[in-house]
């Protein structure tokens, strides 16, 4: 029986040593020569193991041969390299992953499935190490990991396969580590509405701003995405998208009138993963008189008993009957010395 050993690229490997198991207390060596090329003279009529190893090296490979008659079985690489993950299904850095995923890892070469395991191969997200069931299926060189209860939605997590031996006993040189986040599954909902809902006295030059809670798909609304209505009907104005398309702002293009009502509606906004509001937003504003506010009365506090020498508080009270507008960096009530 003859062959002869390579290494990669083709190289004849020198001194390779060929090892055929007999029984399991009986084996027979060859060595290969400069070529690469060993010969054993005269083998026994039946089925064997052959080992072929690089002595000096890494590189290893077995076969299964018949023998019957001479025979030669040609040119045998052998595998120096140790196992790798060649590939991940979700892949790498994926987004909007299922909740239900199974993750798929594709390895360079089969592997020891004794080396599977759940501290050797792990999925971890949020709420730690998840528990999942491993399958290793194609010949040894694909694991599957089922995780046993579905992910939590719009979260990362992280893959990482460790100490995988090859069908030689080498281990992975390095761990492999890689990540994805789930789908989310929650729409877009309304954070911020300015002017908010039932002001008074908004200035006539307000634009309409609309906060969301993530970035929103602009290209999901039918039409302009909020309409302004007023005493003269639909106001004209700038649509603009803004902070990553998590802000709506709606900017009129002349100043509203004074002292009237004002209606916003607003489209159910659409996020990036597809989820769509359940229902649209409308709410009313009225925009300022320009009605100054005056104080009716100043209130002092325990009913204007104070003590000498003491301190009290006195509060300014200004009415209703002015437009509904804060003061700033003014103090509320002024401290009075009796």
């Amino acid at each position: 029986m003859t062959g002869r050993l390579l290494l990669p690229g083709n190289k004849p490997l020198a001194s390779g040593i060929a090892d055929i198991t007999i029984d399991p207390t009986h084996h027979v060596y060859a060595p290969s020569g400069p070529d690469g090329v060993f010969v054993f003279p005269a083998v026994p009529p039946g089925s064997y193991s052959l080992l072929l190893s690089d002595p000096l090296g890494t590189g290893v490979a077995t076969r299964s041969i018949s023998v019957t008659a001479d025979v030669s079985i040609g040119d045998i690489v052998l595998d120096v390299d140790a196992p790798t993950v060649a590939a991940m299904t979700p892949a790498p850095a994926s987004a909007s992953v299922l909740r239900n995923t199974t993750i798929r890892l594709t390895f360079s070469e089969p592997i020891r499935p004794g080396t599977i395991n759940a501290d050797n191969v792990a999925l971890t997200g949020p709420a730690g190490t998840v528990a999942a069931t491993l399958d290793v299926t194609d010949g040894d060189t694909v694991v599957t990991m089922t995780p046993l209860a579905a992910l939590a939605d719009e979260s990362r997590y992280s893959v990482r396969v460790r100490n995988v031996q090859d069908r030689f006993a080498k281990p992975m040189a390095a761990d492999f580590v890689a990540a994805f986040t789930t789908v989310d599954i929650k729409a877009p909902i309304v954070i911020d509405a300015s002017p908010a809902a039932g002001t008074g006295g908004a200035p006539v030059s307000t634009p309409i701003r609309i906060r969301y809670s993530e970035t929103i798909d602009p290209a999901r609304f039918s039409g302009a995405p909020i309409v302004l209505t007023g005493p003269a009907g639909v106001v004209a104005g700038r649509t603009d998208y803004l902070l990553g398309n998590t802000t709506v702002v709606f900017t009129p293009n002349l100043p509203l009138a004074e002292d009237a009502s004002y209606t916003v509606s607003v489209q159910r906004a659409t996020d990036l993963s597809g989820n769509t509001q359940a229902s649209a937003l409308t709410y009313q504003f009225t925009t300022t008189d320009r009605t100054a506010p005056q104080i009716a009365a100043l209130v002092p506090a325990n009913n204007g008993n104070v003590v000498e020498n003491g301190i009290t508080s006195v509060t300014a009270d200004v009415g209703t009957a002015h437009d509904q507008r804060p003061v700033v960096d003014e103090p509320a009530a002024q401290r009075v010395a009796a």
